[in-house]
């Protein structure tokens, strides 16, 4: 049996003659949102206006009687006996794609029977289409209580649960006797957008170069009003610039400004300066401050112990010549292939010629640098190895 869950709502006016708040509803605060406006996006809800009749809708009986039809665009409800529960008669659209932390904007219009005097009321609800029929919307606080005269109704909610790819919305109608018109049904995701004015899309630019040198980053400004809006960049340091450093941006339109930071005429180290955005737009206010945090480099210093001190490379390269004079042959000839950690041969019966041949290169440097004629008669001795073995 279909459940209802308490009801508890917010409200989002929607830009209609007749749209109402319902009962004991008004916006909750959302400090996230505190500098956007919101937008309704594409209608969730499928055949909401009823031009194709009552397709993709359904009319449940679950204790109460009704009957139902679509006239002049219009889905007309007449509950011929009331149950006990809101939900005895029940009126509902599945295969609803809601997100969880997404927010929702249910709108509807409705009426009641021009012919019945007494209070007639329902219950809009949006949740899951079956299981435990948790609700996502929280309900109304109070039902809504129709009148004659058709009204659009609307509210939002936040869906906190996981996220339902069919999910329901329920307008429950089993307590009242009468009947009900209802049209122009809709569930739109709601969209922060940006405010009406000039944005940019940072307030804080870092940049770094070499001495003499410059370093650039692009500035975005969008013009979200309605109206033109101009522009001015402009810096008291002469190391900073933008290009272009003023224009004119129609309603709707951006642009992209080059900002470059020039090292020439700089010391080392840190530099900061303000960047001013004047414009005309009615928001933010102006100007704009931009901060630019630029960095002058130190040209290359070597950190190599061997670079700095050539007297430890001499040392690093005997090291490396000792240890691989372990691995030679001199009963028949050249340098085993195969050592351990210590550099000892650890097979007897393996000598590679490429070994051979990059052992004869290393131990010739190892003279260059070091003046050490025993190199040489190491790398003779792997060289004559290589051609007496190798050559053909």
């Amino acid at each position: 049996m279909p459940k209802l869950g308490q009801p508890r709502y917010s409200c989002f006016p929607l830009p209609c003659a007749s749209t109402l708040l319902l009962s004991g509803c008004s916006p909750a605060p959302d400090s996230s949102h505190e500098t956007k406006t919101q937008n309704v996006s594409v209608n969730l809800i499928q055949n909401g206006d009823f031009n194709s009749g009552s397709s993709g809708w359904f009319l449940g009986q679950w204790g109460g009687s009704s009957s139902s039809s679509v006239n002049s665009g219009e889905y007309v409800i007449t509950v011929s006996s009331p149950g006990s529960e809101w939900w005895n008669v029940q009126f509902t659209q599945g295969g609803i794609p809601l997100e969880q932390g997404k927010s929702y904007v249910v709108s509807f219009d409705a009426y009641k029977g021009p012919q019945n005097s007494g209070a007639q009321s329902l219950v809009v609800n949006v949740g899951e289409d079956g299981g435990d029929y948790t609700s996502y919307s929280d309900g109304y606080a109070q039902p809504v209580t129709l009148t004659r005269s058709p009204a659009t109704y609307s509210f939002t909610f936040d869906m906190n649960e996981p996220d339902d790819a069919t999910a329901r919305i329920e307008f429950n109608c089993g307590k009242n006797s009468g009947t009900f018109y209802l049209d122009d049904i809709s569930v739109r995701e709601v969209e922060d957008t940006l405010p009406s004015g000039l944005q940019i899309d940072s307030t804080e630019l870092v940049l770094s170069a070499a001495p003499a040198e410059s370093d650039s980053t692009s500035l975005t400004l969008e013009n979200t009003s309605a109206s033109s809006v101009s522009w001015d960049l402009s810096s008291a340091a002469g190391w900073l610039s933008a290009s272009p450093p003023a224009g004119t941006l129609s309603a709707g339109a951006q642009t992209v400004v080059q900002i470059t930071a020039d090292a020439a005429g700089l010391s080392t180290g840190d530099h900061s300066q303000e960047l001013q955005l004047v414009h005309d737009a009615s928001d933010p206010s102006s100007p704009i401050t931009i901060q630019v945090d630029f960095s002058v480099t130190a040209e290359y210093q070597p950190q190599s112990p061997f670079i700095l001190d050539p007297d430890l490379a001499i040392g690093f390269v005997e090291e490396i010549a000792a240890f691989r004079r372990k691995a030679r042959d001199d009963q028949n000839g050249g340098f085993y292939t195969f050592i351990d950690r210590q550099g000892n041969p650890s097979s007897t019966n393996t000598k590679s010629l490429c070994g051979q041949s990059r052992l004869g290169y290393a131990f010739t440097r190892a003279f260059a640098l070091t003046g050490d004629e025993s190199y040489l008669d190491d790398a003779h001795h792997a060289l004559k190895f290589l051609y007496d073995h190798g050559y053909n």
